[in-house]
């Protein structure tokens, strides 16, 4: 059992409802984890949004009726009872759901993921996927029995008993982990060619490897965490123009910051900047 207890709040944003419950992962696990909450909504009409990319394994646990996912928006939505993962992606999760939702939200070290669920994440890398399809057979219908529990505490504390039997990394990532590790420090800046021979791999056993371990090719990657960076600073710094957060992000100029929240995003900077201010996005129907 984790000593600390979970912090809820409640908040109104954009007509919903919100209850948050965040708590801090047992130490073993925060190196994995960065990010545990739970989550349940209420609006009185049907809701659409943009989940934004980031460098994390998103693990959603669904406690009540499943979301709608899309995949950058295309396509029909899918729903998966139970919860679902989605692994790195270039561009935003579109979700929906009728006016309630609630679940618990994992965000995961991708080589933890990989670990823990036991597939090549390039195979979670296009099109979220049922968390009940990848978990093993004694941790399936993880989801209901979460939601039956009592309050946030017990919820998060059954999550990370099963997170803390599940598998270590295999000694084959420790490579590719420092490599991770090394494109985060450098805020997205190193260079492919530069990590594959301090490891003394060929480019090629680097990008196989990556795609297996992490989901993605290593510059991918990179594009990945710099986006990622640009997301905390803007949070951070809400009055600096776009003009310095390129330049302190890794981008070339402002125009290649905003071809880069397009491409992630489907909105121009200043939009995404107000939907992450959390000033509501009007989304189209689905088709």
């Amino acid at each position: 059992m984790n000593p600390t207890g979970a912090r809820v709040t409640k908040q109104v944003l954009g007509g919903s409802r919100f209850e948050i419950a965040m708590r801090a992962p047992r130490p073993a696990l925060r190196g994995a984890v960065p990010v545990l909450q739970g989550f349940d909504e209420h609006s009185a009409a049907p809701v659409r949004r943009r989940e934004f990319p980031h460098a994390r394994v998103t693990l959603i646990l669904e406690l009540g009726a499943p979301l709608r996912v899309r995949a950058g928006g295309r396509g029909a939505p899918h729903h998966h009872a139970g919860g679902f993962v989605a692994g790195l992606s270039s561009t935003f999760l579109a979700t929906e759901h009728a006016g309630r939702q609630a679940g618990i939200e994992l965000r995961m070290e991708p080589l933890a993921a990989r670990a823990w669920l036991g597939v090549p994440l390039h195979e979670l890398a296009q099109q979220p996927v049922s968390l009940d399809d990848l978990l093993p057979a004694r941790a399936r219908g993880l989801a209901e029995r979460a939601a039956n529990e009592r309050d946030w505490d017990a919820r998060f504390d059954l999550v990370e008993d099963f997170l803390e039997r599940a598998p270590r990394a295999s000694q084959r990532f420790l490579p590719l982990a420092w490599a991770a590790r090394r494109i985060e420090a450098s805020g997205g800046r190193a260079r492919v060619g530069d990590l594959a021979r301090e490891l003394g791999y060929s480019r090629r056993r680097l990008i196989d490897g990556f795609r297996d371990a992490v989901g993605v090719t290593p510059k991918r990657y990179c594009r990945l965490v710099r986006f990622e960076r640009l997301t905390q600073a803007r949070q951070r710094m809400p009055r600096v123009s776009w003009a310095c957060l390129a330049a302190g992000s890794g981008y070339f100029d402002e125009s290649h910051l905003a071809r880069d929240v397009a491409e992630r995003t489907g909105l121009a900077p200043g939009a995404w900047a107000d939907a992450l201010a959390g000033t509501p996005l009007v989304e189209e129907p689905a088709p």
